[in-house]
């Protein structure tokens, strides 16, 4: 829809974008305000009559991590939106207009052309996001911390917890190499997926 071209379409950016812009802690405060249980989303549904719809949010050992999930997601949701609308405007029109003049409807052509092409993006934005993904740690922090049953604790978090918390050196210390390893499975087929594209 973004790369339609509508009108205002700097004002919708921008808006998704934003999210992106705020600090994890500016982030983490707020979405802790909007699933505590006695306030935010809770107050709403109660406030129209849909109090079977409250939850504990984060506080839930089951969902909290789903919910810290969400949370984390709608930071980095603009970023993955920013890559993507620039891999679109970077796809040629006399593409798009070959394939309709061929008889290719709007499904066809993103199916078979646009997001073929948007490959490279598509493993762009998984590298980063799963980065972002082992090293979370501050949205975890101000949210929730470990959580009941250690229900949204992540591995940054934990690894800080066992050094500065418990003084476990060693088992800190292996938490870091492990996401380093987990990075590493990562990086590397990204690096060389770009130099195969440079050769090329």
């Amino acid at each position: 829809m973004l790369d339609q071209h509508i009108k205002g379409e700097a004002v919708f950016r921008t808006i998704f974008i934003f999210p992106f812009a705020v600090s994890a802690v500016v982030t983490g405060v707020a979405w802790r305000w909007l699933m505590r249980p006695e306030t935010g989303i809770n107050l709403l549904f109660e406030s129209v009559g849909l109090g079977v719809l409250k939850s504990k949010w984060f506080a839930d050992p089951t969902w909290g991590i789903l919910f810290i999930t969400i949370a984390s997601g709608w930071q980095f949701a603009g970023y993955v939106m920013a890559l993507y609308l620039a891999g679109l405007r970077g796809i040629p029109s006399e593409v798009k207009e070959a394939a309709q003049m061929d008889g290719c409807n709007t499904w066809n052509l993103y199916r078979h052309i646009i997001i073929p092409m948007l490959a490279p993006v598509t493993y762009t934005a998984i590298v980063l996001t799963g980065m972002g993904a082992i090293r979370v740690f501050d949205i975890v922090t101000v949210i929730s911390g470990s959580g009941q049953a250690f229900s949204t604790d992540m591995l940054a978090y934990h690894m800080f917890e066992q050094m500065f918390t418990a003084n476990r050196f060693s088992l800190s210390a292996v938490i870091g190499a492990f996401m380093i390893i987990l990075s590493v499975f990562l990086v590397v087929p990204y690096l060389l997926s770009v130099r195969k594209e440079q050769e090329r």
